[in-house]
């Protein structure tokens, strides 16, 4: 806004004008008020005072601060809700190769889980269901393998058996047993073994077991076994580590 006080006029004596500048002054109203005196030649005509309003720009810095408190609050919003739905999938997902993996342990080989996407978690699937095909199929040829061993065996009459001196664990094969006289749920042990040798064998046997212990083994050893239908048989075995 502009106040004028006073009117004049120009001749050619007036060769000089001065302004008295006094600044800008903010005032209640939101309006910097700011004012200027006229003078030509020492006299004084008039005074101009002018304002400039703010109001407008506090209005649009505070609309522009609202807009960025509410993009703000809806791109933390967006963020929570994807990491909710990313979290969700990544835990439903490994939960799924978790059950997968615990039935493969207790026996499940060759289970198949579905393969969801192209991210990594779908190669990790993909990748789950590769090493389940192959243990399926490496147990098959295992089986085959031991029923072909084990007809063999049983034609030629020869057994084989393990023993784990750490754990004192044996493992007879199926013809071992029946050349013992042993069923095939029975459990096995040294102490059955002596028990179907020959009384007379025993003695030999039993300090053969405890060289073998200290890694002294003899390179065959002949034995008589009875078994308990009375029936009785030779057992011609060798050794090695």
């Amino acid at each position: 806004r502009a106040h004028f006080f006073g009117a004049f006029e120009r001749t050619q004596q007036d060769t000089k004008q001065t302004v008295d500048t006094r600044g800008l002054f903010p005032s209640e109203d939101g309006v910097y008020d700011t004012g200027a005196d006229i003078e030509v030649a020492g006299v004084r005509y008039g005074r101009v005072e002018m304002g400039l309003s703010v109001n407008d720009i506090h209005k649009a810095l505070a609309r522009t601060s609202r807009g960025s408190f509410s993009i703000a609050v809806v791109e933390m919003a967006l963020v929570a809700l994807f990491s909710y739905l990313l979290g969700n999938y990544l835990t439903r997902q490994l939960a799924v190769l978790r059950d997968a993996a615990l039935r493969l342990r207790t026996g499940g080989l060759g289970h198949q889980v579905a393969v969801l996407g192209n991210d990594e978690l779908a190669e990790t699937a993909q990748a789950f269901n590769h090493m389940s095909s192959e243990l399926a199929r490496t147990d098959r040829e295992l089986r085959e393998r031991e029923r072909a061993l084990s007809e063999a065996q049983s034609i030629a009459h020869i057994g084989h058996w393990d023993w784990d001196f750490a754990s004192q664990r044996q493992e007879w094969s199926a013809e071992t047993r029946r050349l013992f006289g042993v069923s095939a749920d029975a459990e096995v042990s040294f102490e059955l073994f002596l028990e179907r040798v020959h009384p007379a064998d025993r003695a030999r046997l039993q300090q053969v077991a405890e060289m073998s212990q200290r890694g002294i083994l003899p390179d065959d050893l002949e034995y008589r076994v009875l078994r308990p239908d009375g029936s009785a048989a030779i057992v011609a075995e060798g050794l090695k580590f």
